[in-house]
């Protein structure tokens, strides 16, 4: 059972996104999958489904048109199994234990969980738990 789908929407990233994709880390991969969307790149992004070096399910959904990243995110959405979405740009990277601390604090009930971190001395995504 897939627990978290990790979305990442990539134009023309392929170096990139393959660093995020290997900074999806887990002491428990059989929970996360990650789903890589190319928003229809000029390089296209052929990537067999496998397993990232740490072990988390990665498969691709091709955009057929340029659409921008906020619909290729929904396509991911779309695409997802998992019972919580997570996001990742292509161009950045979790920071170790930031998809366990996810797992272990989005137990109960529906709702919206943000995870946030300081950059400069501010918050950024400052609600940790919101239920609806």
């Amino acid at each position: 059972m897939t627990y978290i789908s990790v979305v990442i929407p990539t134009y023309d990233r392929i170096e990139l996104t393959l660093r995020a994709i290997d900074s999806v880390k887990t002491k428990n991969p059989e929970l996360v999958e990650i789903i890589v969307v190319d928003d229809a790149g000029k390089d296209v992004f052929f990537f067999p489904s496998h397993n990232n070096k740490n072990g988390v399910s990665v498969q691709v959904v091709r955009m057929s048109v340029n659409s921008g990243a906020g619909l290729a995110r929904m396509r991911g959405v779309e695409s997802a199994s998992g019972q919580y979405v997570a996001f990742l740009d292509s161009d950045d990277e979790y920071v170790e234990g930031w998809i366990d601390s996810l797992i272990s604090h989005s137990g109960g009930g529906g709702g919206i969980l943000f995870v946030g971190r300081s950059i400069g001395g501010k918050k950024i995504c400052v609600i940790v738990r919101k239920f609806l």
